[in-house]
């Protein structure tokens, strides 16, 4: 039974072809939108982000019907629920290069979960970035504040 301890999911998405980039995808349930961030802040047609997330965008009403969700909120099984839409905040940092989308993933996800919209960082910050996440893997942790 789904229990609803989550009201927005995080997933990364790798796009392109073949999945030569990533995006960060924050799913609201509640509102049934998909927002993503693209870290080379480019500037994407609704139906290109939308054909991009076309896996994800099935398998979320999938493992929602699985948990229960529709059952427990009283709707009906919805394919089609999620609108999709792009967010590139004014102080989003922006991906400088070709390499270091994942790490800018990382990092987003880090301050969206956190509910610290510190975006002061860039490309610059990164090798600091791969430091921190290599520690953390290998003391089979993340850092929690």
């Amino acid at each position: 039974m789904f229990s609803n301890p989550f009201l927005q999911l995080l997933v990364p998405c790798a796009v392109g072809d073949p999945d030569e980039h990533w995006i960060l995808c924050l799913i609201d349930l509640d509102k049934r939108n998909v927002c993503t961030y693209d870290p080379l802040h480019r500037q994407k047609k609704i139906g290109t982000l939308r054909k991009q997330i076309t896996t994800l965008l099935r398998f979320i009403p999938a493992i929602l019907q699985q948990s229960g969700y529709f059952q427990q909120k009283g709707i009906p099984p919805n394919w089609a629920m999620f609108s999709v839409h792009q967010s590139i905040p004014k102080k989003l940092p922006a991906q400088l290069d070709n390499d270091n989308c994942g790490v800018f993933i990382c990092r987003y996800t880090d301050m969206l979960m956190r509910h610290k919209c510190f975006w002061g960082w860039g490309t610059k910050n990164v090798a600091g970035f791969r430091e921190e996440m290599r520690l953390e893997i290998f003391a089979n942790s993340v850092a929690s504040e």
